[in-house]
């Protein structure tokens, strides 16, 4: 009875996580947990087995889901006393936290390269050089326990009206400098040695469809990918665009479209940016008004490329946010970093944040006003030529439609 037990625990475990992940349409959930319960021997077609899901369970978290899982054991040593069985059930609850788009465009006119840019660093760089996730190693050697093979994800999202705003279905992603390489003055890539080697790294960008599960990665749909490797004379210092970058969305759908980027060998960084709009003839300039834009999916990186002060649209906080608690974290905000404040459009939010050091994260918990209206987030964020980091924020709360993440807290 004891291991029945363990095994009904693992079995709520996972059907409180599925569940969760369906926030906030409740009949989802329950279908979600009781198909895991049921892949896993606890099917609620058979006679005697149960499972119930609760949303809110204990009335303060509204993003929490609770399960019970419970199934009639047979005794074997009880049968001399006629007990030839016994209810066993075990109790699980996860949670669903949104994460919130974080404006690839924080600094400056969308699609005009200046003081900041993505950078994501090669899977043998330093960890303590400021991207927590692309990297196998601690600076020690050992694994890095936050080490994530799949990368850093953005929004590519296309409005339902782009066509009528550009006469044209067809989308074009553009990369700015996509390879990484020797660093120049204008703009930067970060190679280094590490873990007693010193590569250049290797990066592979990717475009998914739009779906309807936009946390379920596992069923998206590549439209095109490429693998640019270092000092490729095609990407280097320019915008361009891989093959199979542009893309009809009458073929695909309007909405959010998956990029994915990550990397597959190197000890540097490579920094790069992206933008999208209608393809454009040889000349003519791009249009930031295209109704196009591009966010990181709870998680971004931060690459200075020269001393600055920069007031970064994090994103947009909508106002069913309003009364959650919001997280902002921040990993390596040190060379030359002197403070982070948070401000917004409404003039109703003004946090004071903290600095991490090197190598380390800081937290900043913030309580949305209970009257908040919608509103566009700022950190004003002081800092210094190559500073690298890794910045995140989600609410503890369901906003439908948005991608999140869950994890188990009972």
């Amino acid at each position: 009875l004891y291991w029945r037990r363990a095994e009904a625990q693992k079995v709520a475990d996972a059907a409180a996580l599925a569940g969760a992940m369906k926030l906030p349409d409740t009949t989802l959930a329950l279908a979600a947990a009781q198909n895991y319960a049921a892949r896993n021997g606890y099917n609620v077609a058979v006679s005697g087995v149960s499972v119930t899901g609760q949303v809110n369970p204990d009335g303060s978290h509204p993003h929490w889901y609770r399960v019970r899982v419970s199934r009639p054991e047979r005794l074997f040593f009880g049968s001399v006393f006629r007990m030839l069985t016994t209810q066993i059930g075990a109790t699980a609850t996860a949670e669903f936290v949104t994460k919130e788009p974080i404006n690839v465009w924080g600094v400056g006119t969308y699609g005009t390269v200046g003081t900041q840019s993505l950078e994501i660093s090669g899977p043998y760089a330093r960890y303590s050089y400021g991207d927590p996730y692309a990297t196998r190693f601690l600076d020690s050697g050992a694994p890095n326990p936050l080490y994530d093979p799949s990368g850093y994800n953005y929004h590519l999202y296309v409005p339902p009206n782009y066509a009528t705003i550009n006469g044209t279905t067809n989308v074009m992603l553009e990369l700015y400098d996509a390879t990484s390489g020797t660093s120049s003055s204008s703009w930067s890539d970060e190679v280094y040695s590490s873990h007693g080697v010193s590569t250049q790294a290797t990066t592979v960008f990717t475009i998914y469809r739009p779906d309807a599960t936009p946390s379920d990665y596992s069923d998206d749909v590549a439209i095109a990918s490429v693998t640019i490797g270092p000092n490729n004379s095609t990407y280097r210092l320019k915008w361009a665009v891989p093959p199979g970058f542009t893309f009809n969305s009458a073929t695909y759908g309007t909405g959010h479209y998956r990029v994915n980027v990550r990397t597959t060998s190197g000890t540097g960084g490579n920094a790069y940016h992206m933008r999208a709009g209608p393809p454009r003839s040889s000349g003519q300039s791009f249009n930031p008004n295209n109704g196009t834009s591009l966010t990181g999916i709870g998680r971004l990186q931060m690459f200075f490329q020269r001393d600055g002060v920069v007031t970064w649209n994090l994103g947009y906080i909508p106002q069913e946010a309003a009364g959650m608690k919001l997280h902002i974290k921040k990993f390596d905000t040190d060379i030359g970093a002197q403070s982070i404040t948070y401000q917004d459009t409404t003039g109703l939010i003004n946090w004071t944040g903290q600095l991490s050091t090197n190598g380390t994260w800081q937290e900043d918990v913030f309580t949305i006003p209970s009257n908040y209206p919608g509103g566009t987030l700022r950190a004003i964020y002081t800092a210094g030529r190559t500073d690298t980091s890794v910045w995140e924020m989600w609410y503890e709360g369901v906003i439908a439609g948005q991608p999140g993440r869950v994890r188990l807290v009972e």
